[in-house]
């Protein structure tokens, strides 16, 4: 008989538990068709960001194997591997139907989309550089001596960011000053057992330019910032750039009030925008983990006490502001210095001779009549007695800046 049991993974309604299903697609009954003699499950996850707990059995016994970690053939994910222990004729298979294997948590809490390993198309698949039989595997009575394993169903159940229950929102809003300002709002009905420890938030920006500009933070006697990543122009989306920010908490944080927003941080954009608006990173963004850049992205809270973290959703109203550019760019370009010698007046008087030395841009201009004509060059000669006015432009983070001498 052809191979024929499909798996899944599945996360269920408390947000926090996985279970592994087989299904058949014909009938596998006792007393004999059903014996299933060894069995292997192997689970892709985000790499980094895996750790087992809970491990419940719920027919046959199964045992977390191994965790091989971000093969060069996929190095965004990691390999979770649960065998059975031993033969068992616990598991029936009526047709059609599924199976219960066995349910975990992840102590890290949600860090990402999790899955069934694809059985023909992971490029990790044997044979492979570590040379380890890493596949998903049933050997059945019914089925004979063929692995039984045919292929996924329902794939997708076991993505914690696209399916989490929103009981803690994020926001984006541009103030009047065009400083963006996150803040956090817990559903009216949302009781919180313990206080904040950590809240990450990510933000996607136009890429190439976009530079986070004087960061603030609007609780300062409770939180510090902890990593501020930046993941550029990812495959998945190459016309954005993500920021993640991190608050960890430096007592004992803040114990959020059903209904009541908390605005947490704010920052400004030092460059310039390449596109009109940024966004919060919603829990359906293509770059979500596992992703080409193995970043471990996402935005999420995390209360004292508790295992993981908690998905945090993006406001449906307030989840994109305008991308204001080339607004905070003073003191970028300096004119450092400007050196002279007087024209010699038995020569003629126009023999004077002014240089001018700047950084902090790019592609630099020079000018000494306030800014009429342009040189590339900052020597300036034959020059009369008189009153010039020097001054520097160029480019920086995509926008036109400039300094004006003494």
């Amino acid at each position: 008989m052809s191979a024929q049991v499909e798996l899944k993974l599945q996360l269920q309604p408390d947000g926090v538990t996985y279970t592994a299903f087989a299904r058949s697609q014909t009938d596998l009954l006792p007393p004999l068709a059903n014996i299933t003699y060894s069995a292997q499950v192997a689970i892709v996850v985000p790499t980094g960001s895996f750790e087992v707990v809970g491990l419940n059995s719920l027919n046959g016994q199964w045992q977390f194997t191994s965790l091989i970690q971000h093969p060069v053939e996929n190095p965004s994910g990691d390999y979770a591997l649960f065998t059975l222990t031993e033969a068992t004729a616990a598991l029936i298979f009526d047709a059609g139907q599924d199976v219960p294997l066995f349910s975990f948590r992840n102590k890290n809490g949600c860090t990402g989309a999790f899955e069934i390993m694809h059985p023909t198309a992971d490029p990790f698949l044997p044979p492979n550089s570590l040379s380890l039989p890493i596949h998903s595997a049933f050997f059945i009575e019914g089925v004979g001596d063929n692995n039984a394993v045919s292929g996924r169903y329902e794939v997708g159940g076991a993505d914690c960011f696209r399916l989490a229950k929103c009981l803690v929102v994020s926001e984006l809003e541009i103030l009047p000053d065009n400083f963006y300002q996150i803040s956090i709002t817990p559903d009216s009905a949302f009781f919180a057992q313990a206080n904040l420890q950590i809240v990450q938030v990510a933000v996607k920006v136009p890429t190439n330019f976009f530079q986070v500009h004087n960061l603030t933070n609007l609780l300062p006697s409770q939180y510090s910032f902890g990593n501020i990543t930046r993941f550029d122009g990812p495959i998945e989306d190459e016309n954005f750039d993500y920021i993640q920010f991190r608050l960890s908490a430096t007592g004992l944080g803040l114990g959020l009030q059903p209904g009541i927003k908390k605005p947490l941080f704010k920052f400004a954009n030092g460059g310039s925008c390449q596109g009109d608006s940024i966004f919060l990173v919603k829990n359906d963004d293509p770059f979500l983990p596992p992703n080409s850049q193995a970043a471990s992205l996402g935005s999420s809270i995390k209360f004292f006490g508790s295992d993981g973290r908690i998905p945090l959703c993006a406001s449906t109203q307030k989840a994109a502001a305008p991308c204001a550019g080339c607004l905070f760019t003073s003191g970028l370009v300096k004119l450092d210095s400007v050196h002279s010698a007087n024209p010699v007046v038995c020569l003629g008087g126009s023999n004077g001779m002014l240089r001018l030395f700047a950084h902090g841009a790019s592609n630099l201009e020079f000018s000494i009549d306030g800014g009429q004509i342009w040189s590339t060059n900052g020597y300036f000669g034959s020059l009369t007695v008189g009153n010039y006015q020097p001054q520097v432009r160029g480019t920086k983070f995509g926008c036109i800046v400039g300094a004006i001498g003494q």
